[in-house]
This record gives structure tokens, C-alpha cells and sequence, in this order.
């Protein structure tokens, strides 16, 4: 019998930082229902979630974005993305359920540091 960690998953699959593995193709960012955005790096956990007896499973992943496109095109409000509540120890416990993906942005208005939150 073999010994050691798994062999990693072949092909289209990035290590999460608590060593699990999800698709590169299923993690980007959307923008009027389009992919905007491709992922780069997994930089935090995955986070378990309980709603109701239902539980569910949240990675949040960094994103390469054209953000000034971005500002042009949406007006961002800097005061509500950059408020407390979207960081990244706490905004799993703030996405409507009903949506399966959702950003955040932190920092100030210079800061364009866009990333996905993902329910794997």
C-alpha cells in the first residue's frame, strides 16, 4: 500500500489553501451573466456555511480584471464596496443564497484589487 498525500487532480484543477482542488474553468467573475475575469490564485479558504440546515461550501479566489474598464462602465461606488462587511473573513455569511456567484472589491478607490467568491 502506498503511502503520502493523493495525487493531485490532472488537467483543469487548482489546490484551494486548505488542500482541496476545484476546477480552473468553473471560478471567474460575472458581469451582466458574461465571464469577465479568469482565475489567477486561490488566496483563501474554503468556508463551510450553514443556512437553515442546508450547508454549503465557499472558496474565495483572487481574479485578474480589467478595472478601469470596469469603473467606466459601472460607476463604482466606492463607500459600499469598500465598506467592512465585504471582507474576506466575513462575506460568505453575506451572499444572498439565491446567487451563485458574487464579487468584492477591498481597499480604496485606487486600490483595484477585484476578487470572486465561489460556491463550489
Amino acid at each position: 500500500m502506498l503511502s503520502g498525500k493523493p495525487a493531485a487532480p490532472r488537467g483543469d484543477w487548482i489546490q484551494a489553501t486548505d488542500g482541496t482542488y476545484v476546477k480552473k474553468s468553473s471560478v471567474y467573475l460575472l458581469k451582466n451573466g458574461r465571464r469577465t475575469a479568469q482565475l489567477m490564485k486561490v488566496y483563501g479558504h474554503s468556508k463551510m456555511y450553514d443556512n437553515n440546515g442546508a450547508t454549503y461550501r465557499y472558496a474565495v479566489f483572487e481574479t485578474e480584471f480589467d478595472c478601469l474598464s470596469w469603473n467606466r462602465q459601472r460607476k463604482l461606488d466606492a463607500t459600499a464596496l469598500s465598506a467592512p462587511e465585504y471582507t474576506a473573513e466575513n462575506i460568505v455569511g453575506k451572499l444572498p443564497f439565491s446567487k451563485e456567484w458574487d464579487s468584492y472589491r477591498e481597499g480604496s478607490i485606487g486600490d483595484y484589487q477585484w476578487r470572486a467568491v465561489c460556491r463550489l
